[in-house]
């Protein structure tokens, strides 16, 4: 917390005195020191603290308002600490997809990388084969080779380059697609 008054206010908020509000204060940060754990993050103490800085300056807010349990606050703003925690590790690489990888990497789920690396091989085992071949030699090489890369696939395939990068768009959005609704699938929903 920034200051005293950002810890007071939130401590009036999770219980009606601040007393009360002190020993919810510890139950949650602790469920949710567990919750980071679950998840596979390597800090989760500073996430937990990060997920009640970030309550505690929004409920100062003019014009803050939630009705309801603050626990339920307070997992909203988990999650998104945690998808945040996930894109700034940048932790999944799939070789020849890494744009792909990136992408699936926002996708929340408990189990870590390894289910994340399974569902993308998953979906793109359900691509039919020219279509998966086209998407993986599209992220093949590096930098200009790439680039050149493309080129000559655009011209392989008699089709202009921005055609290929529509083929490509849509590809991606539906591996995208399929590796959101396994990871869902696979996820385990963790209450506190």
């Amino acid at each position: 917390m920034e200051t005293k008054a950002d810890l007071d206010n939130l401590l009036l908020w999770l219980g009606p005195d601040r007393s009360t509000g002190s020993q919810r204060y510890v139950e949650v940060r602790k469920k949710l020191v567990v919750l980071f754990e679950y998840r596979g993050c390597t800090a989760p103490e500073d996430l937990a603290d990060k997920t009640l800085d970030r309550t505690a300056r929004a409920i100062l807010k003019p014009g803050f308002t939630f009705d309801g349990n603050p626990i339920a606050y307070l997992r909203g703003v988990a999650r998104n600490v945690y998808l945040e925690s996930l894109r700034e590790s940048r932790t999944v690489s799939h070789e020849g997809l890494p744009e792909l990888a990136d992408t699936a990497a926002q996708v929340p789920f408990n189990s870590g990388v390894e289910e994340l690396s399974v569902c993308l091989d998953q979906c793109l085992a359900e691509l039919p084969g020219d279509k998966r071949a086209l998407l993986l030699r599209y992220y093949q090489g590096d930098k200009s080779a790439k680039i050149d890369g493309r080129l000559q696939q655009a011209n392989e395939e008699g089709i202009a380059l921005n055609t290929l990068r529509i083929q490509v768009f849509r590809l991606r959005k539906a591996v995208r697609e399929c590796v959101e609704r396994c990871a869902r699938a696979r996820e385990m929903k963790f209450r506190f």
